[in-house]
Parts: C-alpha cells; structure tokens; sequence
C-alpha cells in the first residue's frame, strides 16, 4: 500500500483509465439495447397489426390472403431479432396466441370445404345406380362444376379429394361408353334384321 494521498491519486487514475476502456464496451451494449428495444416495438406492433386483423375479420374471408399474412407474419417475426429476454417472453406468447387464433379460422374453412367436396364424392357415387346413365352423366358434369366453385382445403387435401372425385365421374363415363356401344351394336342387329327381312320380302 501507498500513503493515502499517493494511493487516491492512483486510484483516480485507474478509475479513469479503466472508464475510458470501457467507453467501446458501453457503446456497443447501448446499440445492442436499442436495436432489441426497437425489435421489441415492431414484434408488439405486428402483434397489434394481426389482433386488429383478427378482431375485424369480414363474413367473406380471403382465405388466400389470409395464408400470405400469416407467412409474412412469421417471416417478419423472425426478421425483428434479437429481443430482450423477459420482453421476448411476453411477446412471443402473445404472438403465438394471435397465429393459433388465425390458424383455427383457417382450419374450420378448410374442414367446411372438405365436408362440401366429399358429399360431392357421394352424389356422384350415387349416380351409378341411376337407371338413365346418360341423366346420371349430365348431373355428374353438373356436380363437376359445382366443385369449381368450392374453395380449398389445403393443396394436399385438394389433390386427394379431387382424384377420388374425378374417378368416379370417369367410371360413370366409362358406363355411358359402355351403354353406347351397346346401343350402337343393338342397333346394328336390328338393321341387318330389317335387310333380311327386305331380302326376304
């Protein structure tokens, strides 16, 4: 130890010297704090944008752009990165809340359109046992055009339902060759029995 005076001259010198190489340190902790408090405000603000979204959902929803807002959600949620812990806890539990709410509208509409193109599947289904093949075809195209107008259930579920549908309505058509080909061959028995018939005559 050094006398008193000689050690508080010391000690000031020290402290100075050791502020001034902690000044970069300090300035690079205040611009990591402001880049994670402004990340903070714009994940609260993308979660208010999303609430109110939410909350003012219309009658006729379109559902298209209700999937690209909720893939532009998440890109940009992962964009506004880092944030402090405790805050990022708290947003990102409300985040996850908003996307759960927006994905179960999605869900029930994609459960309505599926319920809608499998009772398709059965009318058509049912046509087979129409006794008029060619009034069963022309209500199959009719059902055909129906499914045009339904929206989707998720392209993978889309693609599944519509191959079953389409199946069926190609075995209806394939039973309306089939009863053509037999008219045509009915009626070609009946005109070589007329012309036996004029021979005979």
């Amino acid at each position: 130890m050094a006398n008193n005076e000689q050690e508080k001259t010391l000690w000031q010198q020290f402290k100075e010297a050791s502020q001034h190489a902690y000044l970069p340190c300090q300035q690079f902790f205040d611009q990591q704090n402001a880049i994670q408090a402004e990340n903070a405000a714009q994940r609260q603000a993308l979660c208010d944008e999303l609430q109110h979204y939410l909350d003012n959902l219309p009658e006729q929803v379109n559902w298209q752009g209700h999937i690209a807002i909720l893939k532009k959600a998440r890109e940009d949620w992962q964009k506004y990165h880092p944030v402090e812990a405790k805050l990022h806890k708290k947003l990102q539990s409300q985040f996850t809340n908003i996307i759960k709410a927006l994905e179960e509208k999605l869900h029930a509409e994609y459960q309505k359109q599926e319920d809608k193109k499998r009772a398709l599947i059965t009318q058509v289904q049912q046509l087979m046992n129409v006794e008029n093949v060619f009034d069963a075809c022309q209500q199959a195209k009719e059902l055909q055009n129906t499914w045009k107008t339904l929206g989707s259930c998720g392209h993978h579920k889309d693609q599944q339902l519509w191959d079953e549908f389409s199946q069926q309505c190609d075995a209806l058509f394939a039973k309306r060759t089939e009863a053509k080909e037999a008219k045509l061959a009915e009626d070609a028995q009946v005109v070589a029995k007329a012309e036996e018939l004029v021979k005979q005559l």
